[in-house]
C-alpha cells in the first residue's frame, strides 16, 4: 500500500501519501484506492485491463471531476468500465451517474475502524470541545472563537503559509493546543478528554474526525450550512446543528456540556447507532466486490475479501488499526508488484 496526499500545489511525490490495499487477486486483480484517477494517477497508470479499482472519492468531487476523471483514464489507457466510485452523498452519486460511470452511495467513513476508536473506561472530561482540524479556512475554525475551555489539534505537519487559504489557528481562544497532529492513540485520548467534537467546515465529505468523536461516544456540533454527507449519521441524540456563526457554535457546546453532566448523553447508544450507519455502507460494499468478481465468473465472499485487506498487516488504507497516516507509507514498486 502506498499512502500519499497531494501537496497544495499538486505535486504527487512518495513522501506523499494515499492508499491502496489489493482486495483480490486472480484472474482479474481489484483494487481500492482513494481520490480518484487524476489524484492517483502514479498508482493507476500501472493497471491493466485485467485490474478493477474500486475509488474511494474526496468531498468535493462533482460535475469537472467526472470530466477529469474520463480524459484521465483514457490518457493512461484506462478502461473507465473498470473503475467503480463510491459517492459520499446523493447528488454526488447522481452526478456521477449522469456521466455513465459506475457509482454507489457508499460513506468513506464506514471505513473508520470501530475497534480501534471507542469510548475510555474511567477518563474523565477535561475539555468541553475538541476542534480537530487543519490550519485552513475552509475547515472554518474561526468559529470557535468564543468557545469556552477548547482543545485544538492541528490536523497536519505544514507551517501555516505552506497552504493556500489559511488561518492562524494559534489565534482562537484556547485551554489546549497542539503544536503538531497527534498520532491515532493520542488523537482517541483526546475524543475522550471532550464533551464534545467541533466539525464546522461548509463542505467535507463525512468527515473522520466527526466519526472518530461519535464511536467514541461522544457528540458532535456542525453546522447548518455544511454539506458532503456526514449529516446521515447525525441525531438529535448524538449531535447539535447549529447557525454557522460563533455564538451559536458557543451555545450549542454549553448545552451538550450541560446534559452530559446532567446524564442525558448515553455514549454506549452513540457508538451503536454509529456503527450500524456504518455496517449498512458496508454491506453495500461488500456486495458490490462480490457482482465484480461475479462478472467475470469468479464466485467469492465480499465480507470476507473486505475484512482481509481491512485487518491485513497495515489495515485498509489509513482507516484501520489507527494506522499513523503521516510517517507509514510504501513505495510505487508494491503496488506494482500487487498487481502482477
Amino acid at each position: 500500500m502506498l499512502y500519499t496526499h497531494i501537496y497544495p500545489k499538486g505535486k504527487i511525490t512518495e513522501e506523499n501519501r494515499y492508499p491502496f490495499s489489493t482486495i483480490y487477486k486472480g484472474k482479474i486483480n481489484l483494487s481500492v484506492t482513494s481520490g480518484g484517477v487524476l489524484i492517483c494517477h502514479e498508482a493507476l497508470k500501472l493497471c491493466s485491463e485485467k485490474d478493477r479499482v474500486i475509488i474511494i472519492l474526496p468531498f468535493d468531487a462533482q460535475e469537472w471531476t467526472w470530466k477529469n476523471e474520463i480524459k484521465e483514464s483514457e490518457k493512461l489507457g484506462l478502461n473507465i468500465n473498470n473503475i467503480f466510485y463510491l459517492c459520499n452523498y446523493e447528488k454526488q452519486l447522481e452526478q456521477a451517474l449522469s456521466f455513465g460511470l459506475n457509482a454507489e452511495l457508499i460513506s468513506e467513513t464506514c471505513f473508520v475502524d470501530w475497534d480501534f476508536w471507542k469510548p475510555a473506561k474511567n477518563t474523565p472530561k477535561i475539555f468541553d470541545a475538541l476542534l480537530s482540524s487543519r490550519p485552513t479556512k475552509q475547515k472554518r475554525g474561526n468559529l470557535a472563537n468564543k468557545v469556552i475551555n477548547l482543545a485544538i489539534v492541528r490536523g497536519c505537519n505544514v507551517e501555516h503559509n505552506d497552504i493556500a487559504g489559511t488561518i492562524n489557528m494559534d489565534e482562537i481562544p484556547h485551554s489546549f493546543i497542539s503544536q503538531y497532529h497527534f498520532d491515532p492513540e493520542r488523537m482517541r485520548l483526546m475524543h475522550n478528554l471532550s464533551y464534545s467534537c467541533l466539525c464546522l467546515s461548509k463542505e467535507e465529505a463525512a468527515c473522520r474526525s466527526s466519526s472518530q468523536s461519535l464511536l467514541c461516544g461522544v457528540p458532535v456540533i456542525s453546522t447548518s450550512d455544511s454539506t458532503g454527507g456526514r449529516e446521515v449519521y447525525y441525531t438529535e441524540d448524538n449531535s447539535i446543528i447549529c447557525e454557522p456563526t460563533e455564538d451559536s457554535v458557543r451555545d450549542a457546546v454549553k448545552i451538550i456540556v450541560e446534559k452530559t453532566k446532567n446524564g442525558k448523553i448515553n455514549k454506549t447508544q452513540i457508538r451503536k447507532n454509529y456503527i450500524e450507519k456504518a455496517l449498512s455502507y458496508r454491506k453495500k460494499l461488500y456486495k458490490l466486490i462480490e457482482n465484480i468478481l461475479l462478472k467475470e465468473g469468479i464466485k467469492e465472499d465480499g465480507e470476507k475479501l473486505f475484512l482481509s485487506a481491512y485487518n491485513g498487516d497495515e489495515g485498509f488504507s489509513y482507516y484501520s488499526k489507527g494506522v499513523d497516516q503521516a510517517t507509514h507509507y510504501k513505495s510505487l514498486k508494491d503496488i506494482k508488484d500487487n498487481l502482477k
